[in-house]
Protein backbone atom coordinates (compact mmCIF):
# COMPACT_ATOMS: atom_id res chain seq x y z
CA UNK A 1 0.00 0.00 0.00
CA UNK A 2 1.76 3.38 -0.88
CA UNK A 3 3.49 4.40 -4.39
CA UNK A 4 6.40 5.37 -3.02
CA UNK A 5 9.82 2.86 -3.52
CA UNK A 6 8.75 0.23 -0.88
CA UNK A 7 5.27 -0.23 -2.25
CA UNK A 8 6.28 0.10 -5.81
CA UNK A 9 9.53 -2.90 -5.70
CA UNK A 10 6.94 -4.73 -3.56
CA UNK A 11 4.76 -4.43 -6.68
CA UNK A 12 6.74 -4.82 -9.19
CA UNK A 13 8.72 -8.15 -7.62
CA UNK A 14 5.26 -9.57 -7.41
CA UNK A 15 4.06 -8.99 -10.94
CA UNK A 16 7.14 -10.41 -12.31
CA UNK A 17 6.38 -13.16 -10.31
CA UNK A 18 2.84 -13.44 -11.70
CA UNK A 19 1.13 -12.30 -8.79
CA UNK A 20 -2.13 -10.23 -8.96
CA UNK A 21 -1.81 -7.16 -6.67
CA UNK A 22 -3.08 -3.12 -6.98
CA UNK A 23 -1.13 -0.33 -5.03
CA UNK A 24 -3.52 2.06 -3.56
CA UNK A 25 -2.12 5.41 -3.11
CA UNK A 26 -3.40 8.61 -1.94
CA UNK A 27 -1.93 11.07 -4.16
CA UNK A 28 -1.72 12.12 -7.71
CA UNK A 29 0.50 10.55 -10.51
CA UNK A 30 1.67 14.26 -10.29
CA UNK A 31 2.01 14.23 -6.56
CA UNK A 32 3.70 10.99 -6.42
CA UNK A 33 6.29 11.28 -9.48
CA UNK A 34 7.78 14.81 -7.82
CA UNK A 35 7.55 14.38 -3.82
CA UNK A 36 11.37 15.21 -2.77
CA UNK A 37 11.56 13.01 0.04
CA UNK A 38 15.61 11.37 -0.39
CA UNK A 39 18.07 11.37 -2.94
CA UNK A 40 20.67 9.05 -1.19
CA UNK A 41 20.30 5.38 -2.37
CA UNK A 42 22.82 2.85 -0.52
CA UNK A 43 24.55 0.22 -2.15
CA UNK A 44 23.03 -3.06 -1.05
CA UNK A 45 19.45 -1.26 -1.92
CA UNK A 46 20.60 -0.39 -5.40
CA UNK A 47 22.23 -3.93 -6.07
CA UNK A 48 18.82 -5.25 -4.83
CA UNK A 49 16.70 -3.08 -7.40
CA UNK A 50 19.26 -4.41 -9.89
CA UNK A 51 18.92 -7.76 -8.78
CA UNK A 52 15.33 -7.96 -9.83
CA UNK A 53 15.98 -5.65 -13.49
CA UNK A 54 14.52 -2.45 -11.67
CA UNK A 55 17.78 -0.54 -11.33
CA UNK A 56 18.28 0.40 -15.27
CA UNK A 57 17.59 4.25 -15.34
CA UNK A 58 19.63 4.59 -11.88
CA UNK A 59 22.28 2.90 -12.96
CA UNK A 60 22.96 5.44 -16.24
CA UNK A 61 21.84 8.64 -14.71
CA UNK A 62 22.57 8.90 -11.03
CA UNK A 63 26.11 10.08 -9.24
CA UNK A 64 28.11 7.10 -7.39
CA UNK A 65 29.69 8.62 -4.50
CA UNK A 66 31.59 7.64 -1.44
CA UNK A 67 31.50 10.54 0.87
CA UNK A 68 29.06 12.94 1.83
CA UNK A 69 29.20 16.37 4.10
CA UNK A 70 27.41 17.88 6.84
CA UNK A 71 27.56 21.11 7.67
CA UNK A 72 26.37 22.59 11.06
CA UNK A 73 27.79 24.72 13.64
CA UNK A 74 29.65 26.87 10.87
CA UNK A 75 32.07 24.03 10.01
CA UNK A 76 32.17 21.04 7.46
CA UNK A 77 31.78 17.63 8.40
CA UNK A 78 33.00 15.04 5.49
CA UNK A 79 31.63 11.53 6.32
CA UNK A 80 34.24 9.02 4.41
CA UNK A 81 30.92 6.54 3.54
CA UNK A 82 33.11 4.08 1.71
CA UNK A 83 35.77 4.20 4.52
CA UNK A 84 33.16 3.45 7.42
CA UNK A 85 30.47 1.52 5.73
CA UNK A 86 32.52 -0.36 3.15
CA UNK A 87 29.87 0.61 0.25
CA UNK A 88 29.17 3.37 -2.02
CA UNK A 89 26.01 5.23 -2.16
CA UNK A 90 24.33 6.51 -5.29
CA UNK A 91 22.44 10.30 -5.26
CA UNK A 92 19.13 10.00 -7.57
CA UNK A 93 16.57 12.14 -6.28
CA UNK A 94 13.19 9.65 -5.02
CA UNK A 95 11.06 11.38 -7.31
CA UNK A 96 13.53 9.88 -10.18
CA UNK A 97 13.17 6.49 -9.04
CA UNK A 98 9.33 6.43 -7.99
CA UNK A 99 9.06 7.70 -11.60
CA UNK A 100 10.99 4.49 -13.00
CA UNK A 101 8.98 2.21 -10.78
CA UNK A 102 5.89 3.10 -11.82
CA UNK A 103 6.79 2.95 -15.65
CA UNK A 104 8.09 -0.34 -14.89
CA UNK A 105 5.14 -1.52 -12.76
CA UNK A 106 1.85 0.39 -14.62
CA UNK A 107 3.35 0.16 -18.07
CA UNK A 108 5.86 -2.67 -18.37
CA UNK A 109 4.03 -5.29 -15.97
CA UNK A 110 0.26 -3.77 -15.97
CA UNK A 111 -0.05 -3.50 -12.36
CA UNK A 112 -3.11 -1.66 -11.12
CA UNK A 113 -2.22 1.66 -9.03
CA UNK A 114 -5.04 3.40 -7.72
CA UNK A 115 -4.42 7.15 -7.35
CA UNK A 116 -6.29 9.97 -5.37
CA UNK A 117 -8.12 7.38 -3.39
CA UNK A 118 -9.19 8.50 0.19
CA UNK A 119 -9.46 6.46 3.36
CA UNK A 120 -7.05 3.83 3.08
CA UNK A 121 -8.31 1.28 5.62
CA UNK A 122 -7.02 -2.67 6.51
CA UNK A 123 -9.59 -5.07 7.47
CA UNK A 124 -9.78 -8.46 9.08
CA UNK A 125 -6.00 -8.47 9.15
CA UNK A 126 -6.43 -12.29 10.53
CA UNK A 127 -8.92 -13.59 7.84
CA UNK A 128 -8.39 -15.92 4.88
CA UNK A 129 -8.64 -13.16 2.34
CA UNK A 130 -8.37 -9.50 4.19
CA UNK A 131 -9.34 -6.67 2.33
CA UNK A 132 -8.21 -3.43 1.70
CA UNK A 133 -10.90 -0.62 1.11
CA UNK A 134 -10.65 3.11 0.08
CA UNK A 135 -12.90 5.56 -1.55
CA UNK A 136 -12.58 6.15 -4.99
CA UNK A 137 -11.66 9.37 -6.04
CA UNK A 138 -14.47 9.15 -9.33
CA UNK A 139 -17.32 7.83 -7.83
CA UNK A 140 -16.99 8.47 -4.21
CA UNK A 141 -18.04 5.26 -3.30
CA UNK A 142 -16.09 3.23 -0.84
CA UNK A 143 -14.17 -0.09 -2.89
CA UNK A 144 -12.37 -3.53 -1.83
CA UNK A 145 -9.94 -6.02 -3.02
CA UNK A 146 -9.80 -8.90 -0.85
CA UNK A 147 -6.28 -9.66 -0.74
CA UNK A 148 -3.88 -12.82 0.03
CA UNK A 149 -1.06 -10.47 1.17
CA UNK A 150 -1.36 -6.87 2.67
CA UNK A 151 1.98 -4.77 2.58
CA UNK A 152 2.06 -1.84 4.47
CA UNK A 153 4.42 0.51 2.80
CA UNK A 154 3.26 4.07 3.41
CA UNK A 155 5.38 4.87 6.62
CA UNK A 156 5.25 8.88 5.33
CA UNK A 157 1.17 8.71 6.68
CA UNK A 158 1.86 6.12 9.35
CA UNK A 159 -0.25 3.51 10.63
CA UNK A 160 -3.86 3.62 8.80
CA UNK A 161 -5.40 0.51 10.57
CA UNK A 162 -3.58 -2.66 10.66
CA UNK A 163 -0.12 -2.72 10.08
CA UNK A 164 1.12 -2.12 13.91
CA UNK A 165 -1.77 -4.75 14.93
CA UNK A 166 -0.92 -7.64 13.33
CA UNK A 167 2.01 -7.67 16.13
CA UNK A 168 4.92 -10.37 16.69
CA UNK A 169 2.41 -13.64 16.45
CA UNK A 170 0.67 -12.73 13.15
CA UNK A 171 1.21 -15.69 10.78
CA UNK A 172 2.21 -14.68 7.43
CA UNK A 173 0.05 -16.11 4.49
CA UNK A 174 1.83 -16.32 1.24
CA UNK A 175 -0.24 -18.15 -1.84
CA UNK A 176 0.36 -17.72 -5.20
CA UNK A 177 -2.34 -16.49 -7.60
CA UNK A 178 -1.68 -16.17 -11.73
CA UNK A 179 -1.71 -12.63 -12.50
CA UNK A 180 -5.11 -11.00 -14.12
CA UNK A 181 -4.67 -7.59 -16.10
CA UNK A 182 -6.45 -4.96 -14.53
CA UNK A 183 -10.50 -4.00 -14.70
CA UNK A 184 -10.87 -1.92 -17.39
CA UNK A 185 -12.00 1.68 -16.27
CA UNK A 186 -9.59 1.11 -13.32
CA UNK A 187 -7.69 4.32 -11.99
CA UNK A 188 -4.33 4.26 -12.60
CA UNK A 189 -1.36 6.39 -12.37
Amino acid sequence: MGAGPAGLTVGCVLRAAGMDCVVPETGTREFVGRRPWAGVIEEPVVRGLERQGLAGALLERARRDTACEFRFDGGRHPFGYRELAGHHHWVYPQQFLVTDLVREYADVHGGAVRCGVRVVRRHDLDGDRPPVSYVCPESGRREAVACDVVAGCDRARGDQGGRRRAGPGAAARLRHRPARPPRRGAARC
